[in-house]
């Protein structure tokens, strides 16, 4: 698996494919403000946001969702689409470690 990702990390260094790495603890931390959060909390989470009352959504797509958001706001604020001053706390924790 290790040579996989070194293969991957490669090909997208080859081609100039920026990569952004988002850890489980970081969307459990931006969802819940717990870094330790159960799966079952953040799909609570992801239903209440969504507004899903009778729909079904499995952990891993709620992890899409969230990391899809959380890449978004990191992406606006690399290409100064977005301020720092925009970022919540939670987001500058997560992109931005020593503010």
């Amino acid at each position: 698996m290790f040579a996989l990702h070194q293969f991957i990390l490669e090909v997208c260094y080859t081609r100039h494919i920026r990569v952004v790495y988002i850890t489980p603890a970081q969307i459990k931390q931006y969802v819940t403000d717990d870094s330790n959060a159960a799966k079952n909390e953040i799909v609570f989470k992801t239903r209440s946001v969504l507004n899903f009352n009778h729909e079904k959504i499995n952990d891993d797509e709620c992890d899409a969702y969230w990391v899809g958001i959380l890449s978004d706001r990191f992406w606006k604020l690399f290409y100064k689409e977005i301020e720092m001053d925009s970022l919540s706390d939670k987001e500058k924790l997560i992109f931005i470690k020593n503010i």
